[in-house]
């Protein structure tokens, strides 16, 4: 008989997860209001106001940029059933051999004979 019997192979593996943010638009405004106060410093009169919103769009658009191109390292365990393969020799009968009045006879049992066995026995008259 074979002998099929499972086991888990685990081992851990290194992915790189992409951060998308953190649902929250507090980064963007804060960038907003730190490129509009940078962009208010040059220009002037029209040009101040446009540098002011360029700044700002600029800002917000860095920060939401940053959010979505950090990477972390993430460990997750990964496991796969395998087998182990084992014969082994088993008994499905035993043959039984034996000598009766000069004849040999021979069956099959299931069971583990003794050392001795029963037979019928059957006489009929020689004519």
């Amino acid at each position: 008989h074979t002998i099929k019997q499972p086991y888990q192979d685990c081992y851990t593996k290194e992915f790189h997860q992409k951060v998308g943010g953190d649902g929250s638009a507090t980064n963007e405004i804060l960038g907003g209001i730190l490129g509009g106060a940078i962009g208010n410093q040059f220009g002037g009169g029209n040009g101040k106001k446009a540098m002011t919103v360029a700044g700002a769009l600029l800002g917000a658009s860095i920060a939401n940029d940053s959010e979505k191109t950090e990477y972390r390292v993430v460990n997750k365990q990964i496991c796969d059933t395998k087998y182990h393969y084992r014969s082994e020799k088993r008994f499905s009968h035993y043959l039984v051999t034996y000598k009766y009045n000069g004849n040999v006879y021979s069956y099959t049992t299931g069971n583990k004979p003794g050392k001795s066995i029963r037979v019928q026995v059957r006489v009929t008259p020689i004519m």
